[in-house]
């Protein structure tokens, strides 16, 4: 059950978060993903980087990017090595967490320094919804 003040806190997140999509819709997408129930790894980002759209030619018909990425992680960690998905899966690797890296600079700029406790608690929310480490 939410309280007052956590209503409060998810409304300014929610500006926030639009603030940064409106100054960068992929950054916006990028938080969005990385911290929502789904995320917390850089795959839950993949979709958003070239390599990993190339990968998603290989989705099967109404397979989610996420698991389509779990299925082409798990093949690769189970059987014969594709050499050029293993490198695919470096590049979206590095691509993603360049992106995050980049959103999260976006949302620093966005925060204002007298909301820094709203954030914390976003945060600490974020970390024991998904185990995202902040």
């Amino acid at each position: 059950m939410l309280d007052d003040n956590r209503v409060q806190i998810l409304g300014r997140v929610g500006r926030w978060l639009a603030t940064v999509t409106a100054q960068n819709a992929q950054h916006g997408q990028c938080l969005e993903v990385y911290f929502g129930p789904n995320g917390g790894t850089l795959r839950a980002c993949w979709h958003l980087t070239p390599p990993g759209l190339t990968m998603l030619r290989q989705r099967k018909p109404d397979e989610a990017p996420l698991q389509c990425f779990d299925r082409l992680w798990q093949q690769q960690q189970s059987s014969f090595k594709d050499f050029n998905r293993d490198r695919l899966m470096l590049a979206a690797d590095k691509a993603a967490e360049n992106l995050l890296e980049c959103a999260c600079e976006t949302w620093n700029d966005v925060v204002p320094d007298e909301d820094s406790e709203a954030e914390a608690t976003l945060w600490r929310h974020c970390e024991a919804i998904c185990g995202v480490r902040s």
